[in-house]
C-alpha cells in the first residue's frame, strides 16, 4: 500500500474567518463549524469558527451555534469512550457499527473526515452527532439523515479504501442516491459485495453490515479513532 502523503495545507486569506486564541498556527483545513490548526510535527488543535461581531446579532448567533457544535463534538468522544471499538478494531465497519450503537450519527462520512496518525485511522467531525439513546438505528431521519445514506457513503469510503484512489457522492448535494449507471466499476476488488449491498440499499443498519464485513473480510482491515 503506497506511502500517506500529508496535503498540502490551506492557505489562509483575509476572509478567513478569525478564531479564538494565537491566530498565527498554520491553518490545515477548514471545516462548516471548525477550524483545524497545527501544534506541531503530530499535534494539532480544532477551534470553532468565529467571526467578528461588530453589534452584529446574526453573526454573534453563528459564533455561538459554532462554539455549541465543538462543544457537542468533545461530548460525543465521551460518550463513546474507549471501546475496542474505537481503539484497535478490526475494521472502519466495526467502528461505524459501535458509533450508531452508542446513538451517534457521524453525518459527513467521507474520507476527509477519517485522518491518518502512526498508519491508523481515527474518525473525526462529529458536530451535530448526537440522537436519543432509545433511536432505532434501522429507522431514524435526523435532517434528512437515514441509516442508508450514512451506509452508502461508508460505501464510497470503503471502495476508496479497496481500490486506494479517493470516490465521492454527495448525497445531500444531489438530493439523491446515484443510478447504478453513475457507480465505478467493480472489477473484483476487495470487499466488492460488501460495497455493492452499501450502495443498494442492502443493509438496513451498520450493525447488519459490520457482521458481513467480519465474515468477509475477517481481520484485514485495522481502523481506531479517537
Amino acid at each position: 500500500m503506497p506511502a500517506y502523503t500529508e496535503p498540502a495545507p490551506v492557505e489562509v486569506e483575509a476572509s478567513y474567518p478569525i478564531t479564538f486564541g494565537d491566530n498565527s498556527l498554520q491553518i490545515l483545513g477548514i471545516g462548516r463549524f471548525d477550524c483545524v490548526f497545527r501544534l506541531g510535527e503530530d499535534r494539532v488543535v480544532k477551534k470553532p469558527k468565529t467571526y467578528p461581531e461588530v453589534d452584529d446579532p446574526h453573526t454573534a448567533c453563528v459564533n455561538e451555534g459554532n462554539v455549541i457544535c465543538l462543544t457537542n463534538e468533545a461530548n460525543v468522544y465521551r460518550r463513546l469512550g474507549k471501546h475496542e471499538g474505537i481503539i484497535e478494531i478490526r475494521s472502519l465497519a466495526n467502528t461505524f457499527a459501535y458509533v450508531h450503537s452508542r446513538k451517534v450519527v457521524v453525518e459527513d462520512i467521507s474520507l476527509e473526515n477519517i485522518l491518518v496518525h502512526n498508519n491508523r485511522l481515527k474518525l473525526a467531525d462529529f458536530g451535530n452527532s448526537f440522537i436519543p439513546m432509545d433511536t432505532d438505528m434501522e429507522r431514524f431521519c435526523i435532517e434528512e439523515i437515514t441509516p442508508e445514506l450514512e451506509i452508502f457513503h461508508l460505501g464510497c469510503v470503503l471502495y476508496s479504501i479497496s481500490v486506494w484512489s479517493g470516490y465521492k457522492y454527495d448525497c445531500f448535494e444531489h438530493n439523491c442516491l446515484p443510478p447504478s449507471s453513475q457507480l465505478p466499476q467493480m472489477n473484483g476488488i476487495i470487499g466488492e459485495i460488501i460495497v455493492t449491498k452499501c450502495w443498494t440499499g442492502g443493509y438496513a443498519s451498520m450493525e447488519i453490515l459490520e457482521e458481513d464485513v467480519d465474515a468477509f473480510l475477517g481481520s484485514q482491515v485495522t481502523a481506531v479513532t479517537s
